[in-house]
């Protein structure tokens, strides 16, 4: 860990519950025990047209966990879960616990060559698959567990609960995050800070065993722990929805109207999409939201209109909805502060105060705490810390710092690397990085890991990542490149397919003779975008040729918040996104009475093509 500072920290501290009783002496998985216990009979998990209750659930993880006692799973071993969404998911979860192990969540999107590093950083003990999955692992020395064959077998399998000398203090899970040394990093979480999370969250805002969560997060982001485990707490019920519902709002409010969904969590830019949905459907749609009771944002910036808008639909169908809007590193368990957002927000709405038994200092270069109302880099401490990265001494010394409380008392902190301030109501407000990490529709990432892996590809000798349209729904990533021949966009996007995940794949690459620099001889970001920003607005003085191209061209404007855009310019390249496509939709249903699905409006990418389709589907008819 980094060294004490040399200036002792003497400003008051600027933290809530500082200390609160929590559950620190238990585990997850024997929470679910307890509630085996209790509720046997009660439903706990659903998927699709299956039902598993609290008495099925814990005997599937014990008959799991038992599986994983004879593959010689050990205390704080690595067990990589690489499943898709299915009834077995959660019992594998607490069959990995029960035992001991460090569940490390995988999704299937993900990269071949970012799993074989994942494996061989944790050095994966046993992975939990599926046969249908099991082709897309890479070459590994892992021992494999299908679930097919456990479900075919299952009247053989030991029910058991198993033993384990595992307590609060080992790991609970590893998540691997984007790494700056271009290759991704696992932070470590114990079971007793999630505990404390999620112990928190169940005191500020209580749900009973008649809620009804959903599990819609990709189970490696971090988002996804209270959904994975907080209705085990109170007896409650979780849905696991099909994949690609979080991507489309129809299909989360039928959900929510089917299953009576109470609790509920958007990244804001979904959040966005969901209101203008709302907005722009029936009243039949609109009321089916009634059963929602929290609603919870983070993973990016929350901003005011989408929560006041949302308020008033609330306010027109009597609906008693809370929103909450969260905020926290990976490396903190999940979130730290937390703000309830009221019906008259204003902008920047605040990430709030801090949970239980976590401090919040805000420090300046120096390490010296400071006052309210001056923005500085924003410290964590307390129990939801992480016990640090995976193999990554180094980083584990500069991020995880000790630092110097008023009373003397000498702590671990994390080094957050946001800028924050406290207002005159003592709450946290955001106000950016002081590093490359951006954060992209909920997905952290660190432009340095693009940048490398650019660069592996061999023509390229230079490559700069920037995040263009930053704090916007268009928010997109282009990089800069320097090479010695031309470069085919699309053999660059399938090369880096293979190491980084789609949402890191940047939308547009702009080759460039020299790099811009600042008068101290750093690259200069902001030029790059000057440059480029100047370069598309040329290409906007191209005249729209029909009445389509013009109402299709504002609408354009008003998705992405620009004055103008070319007729020929490509959507996706302009920044637009899967939630986008469906504003879209929406903004031509309203607009032009016109129904378009989204799959078509992707085959015709650019205002032109898409005019022309529309032209000819009227001719048709």
């Amino acid at each position: 860990m980094g060294n004490i500072s040399n200036q002792s920290i003497s400003l008051i501290q600027q933290s809530y519950n500082i200390t609160v009783p929590y559950q620190d002496n238990v585990c997850l998985h024997e929470i679910l025990e307890i509630q085996a216990l209790n509720t046997p009979s009660k439903d706990a998990i659903c998927y699709k047209d299956q039902t598993l209750t609290y008495y099925q659930t814990n005997n599937l993880a014990n008959r799991i966990s038992n599986i994983l006692l004879g593959k010689e799973i050990c205390i704080e071993d690595y067990v990589l879960v690489y499943l898709d969404r299915c009834i077995e998911l959660i019992p594998s979860i607490y069959g990995i616990l029960k035992v001991g192990g460090v569940y490390v969540p995988v999704v299937p999107a993900t990269p071949k060559n970012r799993i074989k590093s994942i494996i061989e950083d944790c050095n994966a003990k046993v992975i939990i698959t599926s046969s249908e999955l099991y082709n897309k692992l890479p070459a590994c020395d892992s021992k494999i567990v299908l679930i097919d064959d456990i479900i075919q077998n299952i009247d053989n399998l030991d029910i058991s609960n198993p033993k384990s000398n595992v307590n609060s203090r080992n790991l609970a899970y590893a998540i691997f995050t984007s790494g700056t040394s271009g290759k991704p990093k696992g932070v470590l979480i114990e079971h007793h800070s999630v505990l404390n999370r999620i112990g928190w969250m169940q005191k500020k805002y209580p749900i009973n065993s008649d809620d009804i969560l959903i599990q819609k997060t990709p189970i490696s982001f971090d988002v996804s722990i209270w959904e994975l485990f907080w209705w085990s707490f109170v007896g409650a019920k979780l849905i696991i929805p099909e994949n690609g519902l979080e991507k489309d709002p129809h299909r989360i409010i039928e959900c929510i109207y089917k299953e009576k969904v109470s609790v509920i969590h958007f990244v804001p830019s979904m959040f966005n999409t969901f209101i203008m949905y709302l907005n722009n459907s029936s009243i039949s749609n609109t009321s089916k939201i009634k059963s929602l009771k929290w609603l919870f944002c983070s993973g990016e910036e929350l901003y005011s209109k989408p929560v006041t808008d949302f308020y008033k639909i609330c306010k027109q169908y009597n609906q008693s909805t809370t929103v909450i809007n969260l905020y926290g590193p990976t490396e903190t368990t999940v979130d730290v502060t937390y703000h309830t957002c009221s019906y008259d927000e204003n902008s920047p709405i605040p990430i709030g105060k801090t949970i239980d038994n976590t401090e919040i200092y805000i420090i300046n270069d120096k390490n010296e705490i400071l006052p309210n109302g001056e923005c500085g880099e924003l410290i964590i401490c307390g129990v939801n810390l992480a016990r640090g990265y995976l193999n990554r001494p180094e980083l584990n010394k500069e991020k995880f710092i000790f630092i110097r409380k008023p009373n003397g008392e000498i702590v671990k902190g994390y080094k957050s690397g946001d800028y924050a301030y406290f207002d005159n109501n003592n709450e946290l407000i955001y106000k950016g990085r002081i590093d490359g990490q951006i954060k992209l529709r909920g997905n952290r990432i660190e432009l340095s890991e693009i940048e490398k892996a650019i660069i592996s590809f061999n023509k390229i000798g230079e490559c700069a990542c920037i995040l263009n349209d930053i704090n916007k729904e268009s928010a997109h990533l282009i990089a800069f490149i320097k090479a010695n021949s031309y470069i085919n966009s699309d053999e660059l996007n399938n090369f880096l397919s293979d190491s980084l995940p789609a949402y890191m794949i940047p939308s547009k690459y702009i080759q460039i003779e020299n790099f811009p620099l600042s008068t101290n001889g750093k690259l200069d970001r902001n030029k790059l975008l000057q440059d480029y920003e100047i370069s598309l607005n040329s290409e906007c003085d191209l005249k729209t040729v029909s009445d389509y191209e013009r109402e299709l061209q504002k609408i354009w404007c008003q998705l992405f918040s620009k004055p103008k855009v070319s007729p020929i310019i490509n959507f996706f390249e302009l920044g637009g996104n899967s939630l986008l496509l469906v504003q879209f939709s929406l903004l031509i249903k309203k607009e032009l009475d016109i129904d378009i699905e989204v799959i078509t409006l992707m085959q015709y990418p650019t205002i032109r093509s898409m005019a022309e389709y529309i032209l000819m589907c009227k001719e048709n008819n």
